[in-house]
């Protein structure tokens, strides 16, 4: 009983499909239609109304969905996309649909243009979804007389900062040129008076900036050019002492002095004071800045 039962209730769904593939099957059987000249009391002329109409309906149907994809694709920032998608399949379904119409006239496949009107008809009914879905998107995106107006009005803010960064970078220029020249006039006030300023880091004695190094040394014949670290113009002892000298300073705050005996080129003992205390410009920095200045020794 229970197998009849489950027989009887699997028939149904059966059968429906299997009508449909019988459907698909003789999709373009013409078999028991007649053209439609035939069905009904058609005159030549609105014969021949009814598909030039539905032909050029086909070819504005047709012309426009390929306009709209030529559009999409050469614009990848076009907003809905989707939708605009949807409206090619529905404009494009439609033209098929009355390009089929217009072909009953003489191949009456009547199940083939059932199919097209589903097609077209659920094609029709997810574009209305969507355009419910998507209008108050649409309706919140600013007109083109907006966009227009928003967009000049960036353009004119771009122009300003533009001007302002031209400004700025006149002013720069200008106090670059101001310092350099400065910086020329201290490095020749330091050479005359055997002086030199530093600017250093503590734990590891590279050199950040330095002016009149290189002739300060110069009477100690030994040739320095810009020097990365104060180990390519001090001894290795000297180097400590510099190091601890400048830890202890900046512990406590203050500044302080060390002398070096060194002979010159001509064999003339000379003592060269350095002088420097901590840089607080950086606090997260250990940095110190000094001066460095030979002194004659006397006998």
């Amino acid at each position: 009983m229970q197998s009849e039962n489950a027989d009887s209730v699997a028939a149904p769904g059966s059968a429906a499909v299997d009508g449909f593939f019988s459907y698909l099957g003789r999709l373009f059987d013409e078999h028991g239609f007649m053209p439609r000249w035939q069905c009904g009391d058609w005159s030549l002329s609105l014969g021949w109304l009814h598909i030039t109409s539905d032909f050029l309906i086909f070819l504005a149907y047709a012309c426009i969905p390929i306009s709209l994809m030529f559009f999409v694709l050469r614009r990848r920032d076009i907003a809905l996309r989707g939708t605009v998608w949807l409206f090619v399949a529905f404009i494009l379904s439609c033209g098929l649909t009355h390009l089929t119409d217009a072909s009953m006239f003489y191949h009456p496949a009547y199940r083939f243009l059932g199919l097209m009107k589903a097609i077209t008809a659920i094609v029709s009914l997810a574009t209305v979804v969507a355009i419910f879905r998507v209008m108050p998107v649409a309706l919140s995106l600013p007109g083109i007389a907006e966009a227009h107006k928003l967009a000049q009005k960036e353009i004119e803010r771009c122009r300003k900062v533009e001007i302002e960064l031209v400004r700025t970078r006149d002013e720069l220029e200008s106090r670059g040129a101001l310092l350099t020249g400065r910086l020329h006039k201290a490095s020749q006030a330091l050479s005359s008076s055997d002086s030199a300023l530093v600017h250093w880091e503590v734990e590891n004695g590279s050199i950040l900036w330095e002016a009149g190094l290189a002739e300060l040394f110069s009477v100690t014949g030994r040739e320095v050019a810009s020097p990365a670290s104060w180990a390519e113009v001090l001894e290795a002892h000297e180097v400590e002492a510099l190091r601890a000298a400048a830890s202890a300073a900046l512990q406590q705050g203050r500044a302080f002095l060390l002398r070096f005996p060194r002979t010159d080129t001509g064999e003339h003992k000379r003592i060269l004071e350095i002088r420097a205390k901590p840089d607080r410009g950086d606090p997260d920095r250990k940095i110190m800045i000094g001066t460095l200045t030979w002194h004659a020794v006397e006998g």
